[in-house]
């Protein structure tokens, strides 16, 4: 098994696990500074966190791997597999938060939402059953919202990777090259 996948492996169980509390943590400053320019703070949580988990993935894929001329797709590899740890959080928490969401809505909530839809619009072609199917298509876009929110921690997770590759580069012993001087 190759450094990078070695090290991608180490790091995807904790990338799937901080996506999961990161994306919790991201609503906070959302929901409490609701209307406020600062409030968008909470949108940069995942993909921040995403590229802090990848950095040490890429470390260890170029310390780990022998030949240094092969680290940059040792890094690249560590950042994809811990990448895919990253979108599978991001992927089951949002479908958990619209089965959710689905499935806590009761008909007297529905009945309230239908009797303010035909106060907007009284001549609304709605019933229970109808918006009962509509909330049946929140786990899918819920789902979509996760691929998207996934996909975008993978490439952070590709970029930490490589910035965390080019820390351990520098760290690295430079070889000794044909041309050089004898000392």
């Amino acid at each position: 098994m190759s450094a990078g996948t070695k090290a991608g492996l180490v790091f995807f169980l904790p990338q799937l696990v901080i996506m999961i509390c990161a994306t919790i943590l991201g609503f906070v400053p959302v929901f409490l500074l609701a209307g406020n320019p600062a409030g968008l703070i909470g949108c940069c949580v995942v993909p921040i966190a995403a590229l802090l988990m990848a950095m040490p993935a890429g470390f260890f894929a170029a310390k780990w791997h022998p030949d240094r001329d092969e680290i940059t797709g040792q890094a690249v590899t560590a950042g994809v597999v811990a990448g895919i740890g990253a979108l599978l959080g991001s992927i089951f928490f949002w479908v958990l938060v619209g089965g959710l969401f689905s499935t806590m809505v009761d008909d007297a909530a529905l009945r309230q939402i239908l009797s303010q839809m035909r106060d907007i619009q009284p001549d609304i072609d709605l019933d229970i059953p109808s918006l009962r199917r509509g909330l049946s298509f929140a786990i899918w876009g819920t789902a979509a919202f996760g691929v998207v929110s996934g996909l975008l921690s993978l490439v952070f997770s590709l970029i930490g990777s490589l910035l965390g590759m080019s820390i351990a580069r520098s760290s690295l012993p430079v070889p000794p090259t044909e041309h050089s001087l004898p000392q």
